[in-house]
């Protein structure tokens, strides 16, 4: 996950930014998003996704707090495509 990925100004990017945004994860949150998804990657179970001219795609279901949010009842990301 890279810092520019949760830049809202360039073109390519910033719906993806924006979705994180609403969830409370900003461009300081990067190297915790980046964490978080490397870890549930490592830790559960897969399934195949669509597969297109990019290549096979993959999807991970997993909880996510937001930054500092432990705990809160709170909006929950249910779905991050990375493309």
């Amino acid at each position: 996950m890279q810092a520019d990925r949760l830049n809202s100004q360039p073109l390519l990017g910033r719906n993806k930014a924006r979705v994180f945004a609403s969830i409370g994860f900003r461009a300081a949150d990067a190297e915790e998003l980046r964490v978080a998804l490397l870890a549930a990657a490592r830790n559960t179970e897969a399934r195949f996704g669509i597969a297109n001219s990019y290549g096979q795609g993959h999807i991970v279901d997993f909880g996510l707090v937001r930054p500092g949010r432990a705990g809160e009842d709170l909006p929950r990301l249910t779905s991050c495509y990375v493309l």
